[in-house]
């Protein structure tokens, strides 16, 4: 590559590092560390929280990220994958970093990596770093992309781990098992670095493990949790804090919560106030995480794609039950438990909108049908394209109905794609819990700013 390389596009960038490397997933450290070491990006001075997990990782770094932010530190996120731009995972403070920055980023590792041949999350891994390092992040909150053990991001040493759940999800590259996975996701743990621990994540694999390395557990429902089922009271062992209504699910907010208390020695404390901590949750948004509009009819974005992901998306419909009907744009891909994730939600929906996906890796015609029969689904429309899946099920639903978009990242990017402009032109809004409206900016994907 010439020495021209920093004013090629981002879309140049993508597109060349997604054909570097033969495989997408090629999972080690070696290379990665290989040119961290050379851009000295294997360390970072200031805090280091790594966020691992099956479900949950996305919102816990958006929620922790935040409450950081708003305690005084200049804060680096980084998020995988995105939905509609890629900006969207590399963020500091909240606001995603501009096109030039990653493109000049790029063009650093290029000459980094020298003959050294990086998969696509190896890449952008050590770009975000580089990026974080060069603006000086007092703190930077990283999202595992696969596993643990062996993930890009655990080259680093952290100062805090957090496990948000285990459940089965990638087993064609984790195990089979939930003992298999738990041991990869309990390899972001560290001899004597302290540990949150969300309930679904207390597997006796990662409890042995943190025990075997000395590391300081703070265990969800031990140490603290939400004291009440409308997740207003937050309780850190005999510290009670009210929390206000906001867009986060209640797990993630209470491991980010968790995180401020037990880095609260290393955070600057006359900026520690409790009152506007908790007023940036209510900022804190993560694109397609139960992300609600209200149209003509209201539309829920959520990524769900597993059995973890698709109970808990469940578990809100049934909490936030419409007035009227229940209607599912759905898609899903090809690696993932399909039957499974429909069993979950088939209880909620009056009637199915499936699609296949435009993309390599999603579920076919004939394996989607296979997984409506399965769990004997009625009520199905079937349609070519997903963003006809929408289009039809906006037309068929009354004002007080709802549409629930899901299935994967690929399935609402898709749909959010194919109704960009409705979504910043239109007048949408942000529905909290006790369904009164609060009027928020333009669509956070589409602006300057995720939160």
């Amino acid at each position: 590559m010439n020495h021209d390389a920093q004013s090629f596009s981002l879309k140049y960038w993508l597109d060349y590092i997604d054909q570097l490397h033969p495989q997408d997933i090629c999972l080690g450290l070696e290379r990665i560390k290989q040119v961290a070491q050379a851009g000295q990006l294997d360390h970072f001075d200031g805090l280091v929280i790594i966020v691992g997990g099956t479900n949950g990782k996305g919102s816990t770094v958006a929620a922790t990220a935040k409450l950081l932010e708003q305690a005084g530190l200049k804060v680096g996120a980084y998020f995988s994958p995105h939905l509609l731009h890629f900006n969207e995972r590399v963020a500091i403070n909240a606001i995603p970093v501009l096109e030039p920055v990653l493109c000049r980023a790029f063009a650093e590792i290029e000459r980094l990596r020298q003959s050294i041949r990086l998969t696509f999350f190896e890449y952008t891994t050590l770009a975000a770093l580089l990026i974080f390092k060069q603006a000086q992040c007092d703190a930077i909150v990283l999202e595992i992309g696969l596993g643990g053990r062996l993930d890009a991001v655990n080259m680093l040493t952290p100062s805090l781990s957090i496990l948000t759940t285990i459940g089965l999800d990638h087993t064609d590259r984790l195990g089979t098992s939930l003992a298999q996975i738990a041991v990869e996701k309990a390899g972001i743990l560290r001899a004597n670095v302290p540990a949150i621990i969300g309930t679904g994540a207390t597997h006796p694999v990662v409890l042995a493990q943190a025990k075997a390395l000395t590391t300081p557990v703070y265990i969800e429902q031990q140490d603290f949790a939400w004291q009440t089922s409308n997740y207003q009271y937050w309780q850190f062992r005999a510290h009670t804090i009210k929390v206000p209504l906001n867009a986060l699910p209640p797990n993630s907010v209470s491991l980010a919560l968790a995180a401020l208390q037990v880095l609260k020695p290393r955070l600057p404390q006359r900026l520690l106030n409790w009152d506007l901590l908790n007023l940036a949750l209510r900022h804190a948004q993560l694109p397609g995480r139960f992300q609600r509009f209200l149209g003509k009819v209201e539309t829920i974005f959520d990524v769900a794609h597993n059995q973890q992901g698709a109970k808990w998306l469940a578990q809100r419909l049934q909490q936030l039950k419409p007035r009227g009907k229940c209607y599912a744009v759905w898609s899903g891909l090809q690696n993932k438990d399909l039957p499974s994730v429909l069993k979950a939600l088939t209880p909620y929906i009056d009637h199915w909108w499936i699609a296949p996906l435009n993309d390599s890796r999603a579920a076919k015609l004939p394996m989607l049908e296979a997984a409506t029969a399965k769990e004997k689904l009625r009520h199905i429309t079937w349609v070519n394209h997903i963003s006809e899946a929408y289009q039809q099920a906006q037309h068929y639903a009354r004002a007080q109905d709802r549409i629930v978009v899901f299935g994967s990242f690929i399935t609402v990017a898709q749909v959010m794609r194919s109704v960009e402009q409705d979504l910043i032109y239109m007048n949408t809004f942000y529905v909290r819990e006790d369904r009164t409206n609060l009027k928020l900016p333009p669509h956070p994907l589409l602006a300057t700013s995720i939160d």
